[in-house]
Formats: C-alpha cells, sequence, structure tokens
C-alpha cells in the first residue's frame, strides 16, 4: 500500500451547493498532500449552480453499482486504488455503506454526523452501531457531541466521537477596507425550516421595539422564503 494516504469519500449526492463543506474539506486535505478518491451512489443532486471550488479539486469520481450484490468490485476496486481510508458524511446511507464496505475490504471508515441525520427519523440501534463501528466519528458542535456520546452509551456502546468545527479557508477570501455597520446582522442559509430564521425576524423585532437600532441581511432561497418575507 501506498505510504501517502488515501482517502475514498462515500457520498451520496454530488455536488450540492449547500454542502460546501465537504468540498473545503477535500481541498485542504489536498492541499495537506492527502490523495482523493470520490465514490458516489448513482444520484445526481439536479442542481444547476456548481461552486468554482468543485471544478478545481479535480479527484477521480466513481460511482457505486445498483445491485448489493456486485459489492465486491467495489472491494477490488478499493484495494487498486490503494485506498487507506473511508470516510463518509451523515450518518445515513453514506455512513452505512463505508460500514459495509469497510467490512469487506477491511479499510478502516469513519464519518462525519451533521444535523438531521443523528436528530430526525433516527433508528437508534442501527446509529449506535454505526458509532461503535466507525474508527472515529467527527460531529461539528460540541452539543451533538454530547448527544451522540448520550445515545451510544444508552445502547451500551463505546465510540470515538471527535468535535471538529467547519471552517473557511481564508486565503480564498480578499480582506476589502470598508466602513462598518457595528449594528448589521448578517446570514447566509437556505431558507428553511430548520434554519431557524423566523427566529432571527422575531429576535430584530424585539431588538427594534427596545429602540436599538438593527439591520439584517438575509441571503439565500428556499421554500420558506414567501413565509419569511410576510414574517417580516
Amino acid at each position: 500500500m501506498s505510504e501517502t494516504p488515501h482517502i475514498a469519500y462515500i457520498i451520496q449526492k454530488y455536488p450540492k451547493i449547500s454542502e460546501t463543506f465537504i468540498v473545503n474539506e477535500m481541498a485542504a486535505l489536498k492541499r495537506a498532500g492527502v490523495k482523493i478518491t470520490i465514490i458516489l451512489a448513482r444520484e445526481n443532486p439536479g442542481e444547476g449552480i456548481i461552486h468554482p471550488q468543485v471544478k478545481n479539486l479535480k479527484v477521480p469520481t466513481y460511482y457505486l453499482p445498483r445491485v448489493d450484490t456486485e459489492i465486491a468490485s467495489v472491494d477490488r476496486l478499493l484495494k487498486d486504488l490503494c485506498i487507506s481510508h473511508l470516510h463518509a458524511h451523515f450518518a445515513t446511507w453514506a455512513a452505512q455503506t463505508a460500514c459495509l464496505l469497510s467490512s469487506y475490504s477491511g479499510i478502516p471508515f469513519s464519518f462525519t454526523a451533521h444535523a438531521y441525520d443523528i436528530y430526525k427519523n433516527v433508528v437508534q440501534k442501527e446509529l449506535a452501531r454505526l458509532l461503535e463501528k466507525a474508527e472515529f466519528v467527527i460531529t461539528v458542535t460540541d452539543f451533538n457531541k454530547n448527544f451522540l456520546q448520550k445515545l451510544v452509551k444508552k445502547e451500551g456502546k463505546s465510540a470515538n466521537i471527535i468535535r471538529v468545527y467547519n471552517g473557511l479557508y481564508l486565503k480564498l477570501f480578499k480582506y476589502i477596507p470598508t466602513s462598518k455597520d457595528p449594528n448589521l446582522i448578517v446570514s447566509v442559509a437556505r431558507l428553511t425550516e430548520k434554519k431557524g430564521l423566523n427566529y432571527l425576524i422575531e429576535a430584530c423585532k424585539i431588538l427594534n421595539d427596545q429602540d436599538k437600532e438593527v439591520h439584517c441581511l438575509i441571503i439565500g432561497d428556499g421554500k420558506k422564503k414567501e413565509e419569511l418575507e410576510k414574517l417580516i
């Protein structure tokens, strides 16, 4: 096996404009000298917009076979590519697939847990099994980490759970000196229920009712756009 780490990213849908954190992570690993390969389900996000960094990433991409019985062919591919580690994003199909591939190939796997994948419509026993089987699990907040630790303990298992914040590669952004508005609140998010933008809008009203001048700029689009506009 090659001495250079070679990580296969197991992703269900790629690229997604709302999941630039995955692209940023792979780009950071490439800068650190890690080889990256992407393994996808045969699903297209169907989005017309592609983040420029996706085009710059330039990593080989393979698709999983539709039939589970063909998983042995993926096992051979992983070994031919000298994959040293499997990593999945989201504790759903991707983590389950990484776990399955790991069991066939003997290659260790890990996954990143985010939000809906650990809180909504989750089978706790299955999630606990994945947490225990993984070499390590990354999650993006201390709240998530504590939640997962309690869940895995409740199921009588143990897991190596690490909190790593999402970050930005600041060299991609040029600082332009400008006048600052100390009362400006900016939110960049999809306009969906789980982003909680209604609470932000209601909080701004509370501040304005207290005669505190606040400007709020919300950048994004989504199903809740009209509802949020009415609330404003």
